[in-house]
């Protein structure tokens, strides 16, 4: 069998974002189940979920989940199973049951030459270990498991093992930026990511959390593998992690069954369903004034065909991290009391698989606007006679009504003014035309804003040295 070797690539870890809508959302209510949940795990197109060492299988109605029973699966065993799953390759079913002093014993299914069907137990590499919560890699070469039986570096570690001539090898521990001091369990398989829950991480929120590595495979010449590397875990935000125990969790199409005592610790654990596509789009960044100063609680809203579908604010550092579905077209709003706001529009397509979210970064810069502030915009029709905003008079005029946006009730007073020369007449015709330009773009931008003001102010000349100004608009901002 050829030695199998692991190695840990180290990344930068990232910070999650409380949030629910624009990367996961929740199908139906949650149902109370009896005990603790171990495991969650699909097997041939139904869900099963094992509370207190007894499998039950999850009855669906309409999309949502009706009701959870007791489910004796056909394996040939003097106890019933405990956890089951079939190989992706060969079909052949895989489970196990507790035995004495609490040892977890691993099958699989063979058929013999007469036909009948028996169990047979599984030692990886030949040890008699205690084995929980097996799966299979995709294509089938390596299974994963946990168990505290051999040396690892806290409680329940990860262990892999590959298939060669002699079956299943001997055991590797995956390593210890996977395995923490905690314990690590329910380990599976989403395409080459492994996925399981820990309570030994540092940037978890709290009990049992989701996370997934991504397994790298190196080959030799003939194309058999030389080595697997495990890239560091990243974290699942909420709402598949949660401050309460997340302990299993399996995917299902593009729905995610995950068993947890959130909402619910005093009570016991419940089955939760999310549509989910885990693999993901990760928008991060840092919010600042226009003096480069981070803005804590800052709001970023976002929107998919103009509903909200999320929101989150900056930390302290002005920071963000929201996560939203690959594949979509997102409106990101940045906006804080007393400020402007800015937009990203963007379409969220992975460029690599080397993590489970793809990073972009956005780093926004807000304008602050003070009570009783002053301010002069010129420029914005183009000549003397428009009065349509060009499209550099728009981008102007965009700080004053993302300011509307965020700050409806704020009382605004707005003045245009037009040129001293030629027609007095025509020229308040113009100015008069341009307030109406102005009313409709603010209206457009900032629909709800309801106390700023809109007038003409006629004929305008500096006081200074009477030279003409073209197209002047000034803004006083009142108290707010």
């Amino acid at each position: 069998m050829r030695r199998l070797l692991i190695a840990i690539i180290a990344l930068l870890p990232l910070a999650a974002v409380a949030q629910e809508g624009a990367y996961a959302k929740k199908v139906g209510e949650p149902k109370q189940l009896p005990g603790q949940v171990s495991s969650v795990v699909t097997f041939d197109g139904d869900i099963y979920v094992s509370v207190d060492g007894l499998l039950m299988r999850i009855h669906e109605s309409d999309g949502e989940v009706a009701y959870v029973l007791p489910d004796t699966l056909p394996v040939p065993s003097e106890r019933k199973a405990e956890y089951v799953t079939r190989h992706p390759k060969s079909g052949v079913v895989y489970f196990t049951k507790t035995k004495m002093f609490g040892k977890h014993v691993l099958y699989r299914i063979v058929q013999k030459e007469n036909g009948k069907q028996v169990a047979e137990k599984v030692k990886p590499g030949g040890r008699s270990i205690s084995i929980e919560t097996p799966a299979f890699s995709p294509d089938g070469n390596f299974m994963v498991f946990v168990s505290k039986e051999l040396r690892g570096f806290g409680g329940y570690d990860v262990y892999i093992s590959e298939w060669g001539i002699g079956g299943w090898g001997a055991p590797l521990n995956i390593g210890e930026q996977v395995n923490g001091k905690g314990n690590e369990t329910t380990p599976f398989f989403v395409n080459d990511y492994l996925v399981y829950a820990s309570n030994g991480n540092a940037d978890g929120y709290g009990g049992y959390d989701f996370y997934a590595s991504k397994m790298k495979k190196y080959l030799n010449e003939d194309g058999s593998v030389a080595r697997v590397t495990f890239l560091r875990p990243q974290h699942l935000p909420m709402p598949l992690s949660s401050e309460e125990d997340d302990r299993a969790m399996t995917v299902s199409g593009k729905k995610v069954y995950l068993g947890s005592d959130r909402d619910s610790a005093e009570m016991g654990d419940r089955l939760y369903v999310y549509e989910c596509e885990l693999d993901g789009f990760m928008l991060t960044g840092v919010v600042t004034d226009m003096r480069d100063r981070p803005q804590a609680r800052a709001m970023i809203t976002v929107r998919e065909g103009g509903v909200e579908v999320a929101s989150a604010q900056t930390d302290f550092e002005g920071r963000y991290v929201v996560y939203l579905r690959k594949n979509r077209s997102y409106e990101v709003i940045f906006s804080k009391i007393g400020f402007g706001m800015d937009r990203l529009r963007l379409y969220t397509e992975r460029k690599d698989e080397s993590t489970l979210f793809y990073k972009m970064t956005h780093d926004v810069k807000l304008e602050s606007f003070e009570p009783g502030q002053y301010m002069e915009l010129e420029g914005l029709f183009g000549n003397d006679a428009a009065v349509e905003l060009t499209a550099e008079g728009r981008k102007k005029l965009q700080s004053v009504a993302g300011f509307l946006m965020v700050n409806p009730h704020a009382p605004v007073s707005i003045t245009m003014y037009c040129n001293v020369s030629g027609d007095k007449e025509f020229n308040m015709l113009v100015a008069e035309q341009r307030v109406v330009s102005v009313k409709k773009f603010l209206k457009s931008n900032a629909p709800k804003a309801d106390r700023y003001t809109v007038q003409n102010g006629g004929e305008y000349a500096s006081k200074e040295n009477k030279n003409p100004r073209n197209d002047l608009m000034t803004v006083t901002f009142g108290n707010f």
